[in-house]
């Protein structure tokens, strides 16, 4: 049922209730590309390919997770996926897909780090302009 709009797994639990007037892209698969908004939006908020670093988190590494890394690797958008920000359903998840991601076909354009070591900080003006 956590695909399914309207059901109790589609909903946001109280912590991760979106802010008003955020952007929210639907996805109705595990591929976060398919039959979705997701390279509209992008490219409305002028997020680019080789431009931009994407970070990738999430409690489902050998399905939704891996298909939003491998979705914006094979679309050529920096991805950095911090390790101690996804977890799996299963204890084989996680070092499954950590094995993949690092192998030498994905790993030029996806860093595994931890959050600790992120530093986020806004777009210049001169990037938002772009």
């Amino acid at each position: 049922h956590h695909l399914i709009e309207g059901t109790w797994g589609s909903e946001y639990v109280e912590e991760l209730t979106p802010e008003p007037g955020a952007t929210i892209v639907k996805k109705y698969a595990h591929d976060c590309f398919y039959n979705t908004t997701m390279d509209e939006t992008l490219e409305r908020l002028g997020i680019r390919p080789m431009d931009h670093r994407v970070i990738v988190c999430g409690i489902a590494a050998g399905t939704c997770v891996n298909h939003a890394v491998l979705g914006f690797h094979t679309r050529h958008y920096w991805t950095v996926v911090p390790i101690d920000c996804i977890a799996g359903e299963v204890p084989q998840d996680v070092p499954w897909s950590l094995y993949r991601w690092s192998r030498v076909a994905y790993s030029y354009n996806i860093t595994l780090t931890t959050s600790d070591l992120l530093t986020i900080v806004p777009a210049t003006a001169e990037a938002q302009a772009r």
